[in-house]
């Protein structure tokens, strides 16, 4: 990935001298904790870069190629993009310095430290009446916290239909912590079971507690 971001930006930028003694290369990641083998996103941030200054001394040509290739994560002077990189070993994952050859100049970054954990036993926690009315509406609130990013979602079935959902998700030192809110409008009478079967696509290591209800 360095050798590869380093030939297309110094084929994109042509080598030029200019006053641009304050530009910074950094690098930063999204989280600094990651399950190994997940992918995490680097940001690749260019500070400084004067294009206004390069438009005047060769025409629009500098700074347009330096939009096309970050575009459209820059604000002002700053200009950024993504990478998405694996940590494979536990503990601490080194990734950098990285180097930018453009404006006559070689640019190098920081070095991005990872921690990489195992993954661990995850869990849906659900929580709803246990007992509901036939017809009636009630709320389901199911909640997680993982170290990876993926969807929680039912399947459709033939006891009750979704008519609502709201979300939230925080992030604490690399840990997501989810909260869904199912609305519902019970549509059999009987005593069910919601567990993992019923959950759309979750991972082979995430388990669901089992929640016994009734409809009558």
């Amino acid at each position: 990935m360095k050798s590869v971001l380093i030939v297309v930006l110094s084929f994109c930028f042509i080598p030029m001298v200019y006053g641009q003694n304050d530009v910074k290369f950094v690098v930063q990641a999204v989280k600094d904790t990651v399950v190994i083998g997940d992918q995490v996103k680097l940001r690749f941030v260019l500070e400084g870069i004067e294009c206004e200054a390069l438009e005047q001394e060769e025409g629009a040509s500098m700074s347009q190629t330096l939009r096309a290739i970050f575009n459209p994560n820059h604000v002002g002077n700053n200009f950024s993009t993504f990478i998405s990189v694996k940590p494979t070993a536990l503990g601490s994952n080194s990734f950098g310095p990285y180097k930018i050859k453009m404006l006559g100049r070689e640019f190098i970054s920081n070095v991005v430290r990872i921690y990489g954990i195992e993954r661990q036993m995850e869990c849906v926690k659900i929580l709803m009446p246990k007992t509901c009315r036939l017809e009636g509406e009630a709320e389901i609130k199911l909640t997680n916290h993982s170290f990876s990013d993926y969807s929680i979602e039912l399947k459709q079935t033939d006891i009750f239909q979704v008519v609502g959902r709201a979300s939230s998700t925080q992030i604490v030192n690399g840990e997501w912590t989810k909260q869904i809110t199912l609305n519902i409008i019970l549509k059999k009478a009987g005593i069910f079971k919601l567990d993992k079967s019923m959950f759309k696509n979750l991972p082979e290591d995430v388990q669901v507690e089992p929640f016994v209800f009734e409809v009558n």
